[in-house]
């Protein structure tokens, strides 16, 4: 035998877990356990620690940050190129660029309002100051205007339940241009959805100026001048909430 051959080991299976996330920042974690079926595909934050995880066929342990971000933004694929870093750097308190605010971004692609109101919880445990909520256009086509707005109108009570503190802040629907019924029945949602959120002095973030000139080819996810426009309402919504 050679003595100076090194063993060779397989990677074990903590290792192959591992290799399955992507961290672009080292930093000390805590492990969370959460199902498979309601994690997110990907987590960034505006400190510059971005996770991505691919889901597996069995519960996951999953990395999160150490850093309690403020503001929340929680939504399916429309705000998946949401870039939290720009926003973090367009926030001013009394017009100075404020140093105190995190801003946290959470993609769910595929996921509808039943799906959020599982997504929803996770957050909520992570106490941030102000949540914006956008979901909705995956039910367009499988549920009636008036159950999609229940459906939204109950992840705001969860919230509210859960943690009555919290700033709200409902996301409106964007406009579609792949079926011309999906489009007035956006407008009917929204109007829905601007009612209730007057009714329980919930804020609300109107997407009126995004057209379908700003849509993809497909007429269903923003464009990127559709998504620079997007994070401007949010920044907008951000800065009067911190200014007030």
């Amino acid at each position: 035998m050679n003595k100076n051959k090194k063993d060779t080991k397989a990677p074990s299976r903590a290792t192959k877990r591992q290799a399955a996330s992507v961290i672009t920042k080292s930093h000390t974690t805590n492990p969370v356990l959460n199902s498979n079926q309601y994690a997110p595909l990907t987590i960034e934050e505006s400190e510059g620690d971005e996770v991505e995880i691919t889901r597996e066929t069995a519960p996951t342990r999953k990395l999160k940050s150490n850093t309690q971000a403020s503001t929340v933004i929680i939504g399916d694929s429309m705000i998946k190129y949401i870039d939290s870093k720009r926003l973090l750097r367009g926030i001013k308190k009394n017009g100075q660029i404020s140093r105190r605010t995190a801003i946290r971004a959470e993609t769910y692609r595929g996921a509808g309002v039943d799906d959020m109101k599982h997504h929803i919880k996770p957050c909520l445990q992570r106490k941030p100051e102000k949540i914006i909520l956008h979901v909705g256009t995956n039910d367009i086509g499988s549920k009636r205007a008036k159950d999609l707005v229940k459906g939204i109108n109950d992840i705001c009570e969860i919230i509210q339940k859960d943690s009555p503190t919290f700033e709200v802040a409902v996301s409106l629907l964007v406009t579609r241009a792949d079926r011309p019924e999906y489009k007035t029945k956006i407008e009917k949602v929204n109007m829905a959805l601007i009612d209730y959120c007057e009714s329980k002095n919930i804020q609300v973030i109107d997407h009126a100026n995004i057209e379908t000139k700003h849509l993809n080819p497909y007429g269903v996810h923003l464009s990127r001048l559709g998504t620079s426009i997007m994070a401007r309402n949010f920044l907008s919504y951000i800065n009067n909430v911190e200014n007030n």
